[in-house]
């Protein structure tokens, strides 16, 4: 079991664990084999590292593509009444 802090890659695996990331002077953290870099003092910073450009982007797209369950091709859109269209 780990006891060490060190800041390590959420998507770099090296043996069994994640790969520690560099700790530069200003406090950035970047990880040497992808790029992945974390400022923990600014929270607004979006890492521009290739695997949460597609994180982001999934998670962006994901409202555009529901997941809701659709049975035997009906679909019930939610605030409309329910019940049959009458013919007549």
């Amino acid at each position: 079991m780990r006891t060490d802090k060190k800041p390590r890659c959420p998507y770099c695996i090296l043996g069994a664990e994640f790969r520690v990331m560099r700790v530069l002077g200003n406090g950035r953290q970047i990880c040497e084999h992808c790029g992945h870099i974390i400022f923990p003092q600014d929270r607004a910073f979006r890492c521009p590292c290739q695997e949460c450009v597609e994180v982001h982007f999934a998670l962006k797209n994901a409202s555009f593509f529901s997941i809701r369950p659709r049975f035997a091709g009906v679909y019930h859109e939610p605030g409309k009444k329910r019940g049959r269209a009458r013919k007549g």
